[in-house]
């Protein structure tokens, strides 16, 4: 069996959170025989080239071609993206072909237009996707306003009266559009279920959202992500006059290091260190450039750009206490697996995806969504746990990813012998 794996970037570009996940399964299904590839965005001329110990694609139109002429069997979607790079199209192309196809989606937005699955950036949403709801969400969190339910209504009428606007035509003229661009967006995620032969959700809730959308569908599984890298527990920083915290993941905005940075510069800087492992080389290069120019002085904040995976680890499980303030719903969030496996606990933001993996006060704590003063309180209360000699956390039972490749190789099994129907 072969397999390819679809995604828009991978090492040694970047390194997040699906980048690991799907180097991890490559890895536990080459001890079972199957041989995998990655396919990127690129051009189509461009040479293959090596990564991880992988064979890489590089492509823009002619993925079907190219996954054929390798012989692929399967070809697993792990992302999907803008501009057509990665789209509902190459995965027609692919099927026409009687190639098989599988999706695991890694980040919500996949359904949900905004991204965040927060209904007006507050509440959370249920994901079912509704035009007229998410429109008049998506102006609430971009455009809010007093105008907000007029421009939902008229941008609504505009797309039942078949009017488009240009861009040219001003900011006005392109927020009438947005009732248009979700019923596609929309649209192309219904096709990309309908035409998968599996859809693998990797956490609960999730999986329970594709299910709303989806009620008789016969195509979706759950498969849950396990531990990737276990590690000899480590107590940590041995040194209790000062915290050590490390922050694991890409640096934009969504993920909320803001949050963290301003939490912690109401501490004197000699009673906390800060590792950031994350690429400084963002696509939000504004935002990165903002944080470290802002926080420039701060002899305390160690900005490490991108480690290896075995050098990540060793980061982790030398610091006393991970954090993840994500503002939006998380997937599965494996550097939480990882902390635990170093016996270290994690302050996590109460979004889905990350609050599924903490029992509280016994492998991690939660703080309130975009709240850099609950983040502060929770940070000052561990601050005296380090001290006291209390800050640990218990590894709660939790499968291995060996658990998740052998259910996957199933999975692919599966879809090889059997005719899936999706009605």
């Amino acid at each position: 069996m072969k397999v390819v794996h679809v995604l828009s970037s991978f090492f040694p570009d970047t390194t997040g959170g699906t980048e690991h996940y799907v180097l991890a399964l490559t890895k536990g299904l080459s001890l079972l025989g199957i041989d995998s590839a990655i396919a990127l965005p690129g051009l189509d001329d461009a040479h293959d080239r090596q990564a991880e110990g992988l064979r890489v694609f590089l492509f823009k139109d002619r993925l079907a071609e190219k996954v054929h002429q390798w012989g692929a069997s399967i070809v697993h979607f792990h992302e999907f993206a803008s501009g057509g790079k990665i789209s509902v199209a190459h995965l027609k192309s692919i099927r026409a072909l009687g190639i098989r196809v599988v999706v695991t989606p890694h980040v919500s937005g996949n359904s949900c237009f905004v991204g965040s699955m927060y209904k007006n950036d507050k509440l959370l949403c249920e994901g079912v996707m509704d035009r007229w709801k998410c429109t008049s969400c998506f102006h609430q969190v971009k455009r809010p306003g007093t105008t907000t339910g007029l421009l939902t209504l008229l941008s609504e009428l505009c797309y039942r009266l078949g009017i488009e606007f240009k861009k040219e035509n001003g900011k006005i003229a392109s927020g009438l559009n947005n009732a248009r661009q979700i019923e596609l967006h929309h649209q192309e995620f219904r096709s990309i279920v309908e035409l998968s032969s599996l859809v693998v959700g990797i956490s609960a809730w999730y999986t329970d959202v594709l299910k709303r959308n989806f009620p008789n569908a016969s195509n979706i599984r759950y498969i849950p992500t396990g531990k990737m890298h276990p590690v000899k527990p480590n107590r940590g920083n041995s040194d209790r006059s000062f915290l050590s915290i490390v922050f694991v993941g890409r640096i934009t905005p969504i993920k909320g290091l803001h949050l963290l940075l301003e939490a912690l510069s109401s501490f004197p800087q000699n009673t906390y260190a800060l590792h950031v492992i994350g690429p400084t080389q963002s696509i939000d290069l504004s935002y990165v450039n903002q944080l470290i120019e802002k926080y420039a002085d701060n002899k305390r904040i160690h900005w490490l750009n991108t480690l290896d995976a075995n050098a990540t680890m060793r980061r982790i499980a030398d610091a006393d206490l991970l954090c993840l303030p994500s503002l939006v719903a998380e997937m599965s969030p494996l550097v939480i697996d990882e902390a635990h496996a170093a016996g270290i606990p994690v302050v996590v933001s109460d979004v889905p995806g990350s609050r599924e993996k903490i029992l509280e006060g016994k492998n991690g704590f939660f703080f309130k969504r975009g709240d850099a003063d609950d983040l502060k309180r929770v940070i000052d209360e561990l601050m005296q746990m380090h001290k006291r000699g209390e800050l640990h956390a218990t590894e709660l039972s939790s499968i291995a990813f060996e658990e998740t490749v052998r259910q996957y190789h199933l999975m692919y099994t599966t879809v090889l012998n059997e005719d899936f129907t999706h009605s």
